[in-house]
């Protein structure tokens, strides 16, 4: 669905049946803008769909069938962050899943599902799992897990991170699982916890 407001109109595209066979069309759980009016969409049950807004065309890739979260980074490559096969990478150019064995590190770190990824202005990859927040930088290669330690202030307030925001001023936050809201400082590289004055 797609609502215009200049022209206080609303258009609804639909998947052929021939683009995705039995699938739910329906489920769509998140969606992402790429460059030249490209749309990706994630389903919970058909994988991975490309939408060109200016041909109306349906791609579907359905290597990985629930999709729960999508970003991209500065060398034309598509993030899947899965519900049960953990993070896929898409080579926009060549139209095809790929995982490049120099972030195989990163790769094996994350647990099978992955919640959320945000790639900020530092190219770096944040990926909120129900194991922790990992951190990829995505020009070095470095790989850090931030976890959840009640012995280590400076941890995770809670296990399972729902997902991260960059605000303007270049703040992370991420939001946590069953509750509580954390802001990671980029100078001391570390977690600080938000509280709640109630006065």
């Amino acid at each position: 669905m797609v609502i215009d407001p200049d022209k206080n109109s609303i258009q609804y595209y639909k998947p052929s049946p021939f683009v995705i066979t039995g699938a739910q069309l329906n489920l769509f759980q998140t969606l992402l803008f790429g460059e030249q009016d490209h749309l990706w969409i994630g389903t919970q049950r058909s994988g991975l769909l490309h939408f060109d807004t200016v041909t109306k065309h349906f791609t579907h890739y359905a290597k990985h069938k629930e999709v729960r979260s999508l970003a991209l980074d500065n060398q034309k490559r598509l993030w899947v962050g899965t519900a049960k096969r953990g993070l896929a990478l898409f080579d926009l150019p060549g139209s095809r899943f790929m995982q490049p064995s120099s972030m195989q590190s990163l790769f094996e770190a994350l647990p099978p599902l992955i919640h959320d990824i945000t790639i900020d202005a530092h190219h770096t990859a944040w990926l909120s799992t129900d194991k922790g927040l990992a951190k990829y930088d995505i020009h070095s290669g470095r790989t850090q897990l931030i976890s959840s330690d009640s012995s280590h202030s400076h941890s995770l307030a809670a296990e399972q991170v729902v997902n991260t925001f960059e605000s303007q001023q270049g703040q992370l936050w991420v939001s946590l699982y069953p509750s509580g809201v954390d802001v990671f400082d980029r100078q001391r590289n570390q977690i600080k916890h938000l509280t709640h004055n109630t006065r």
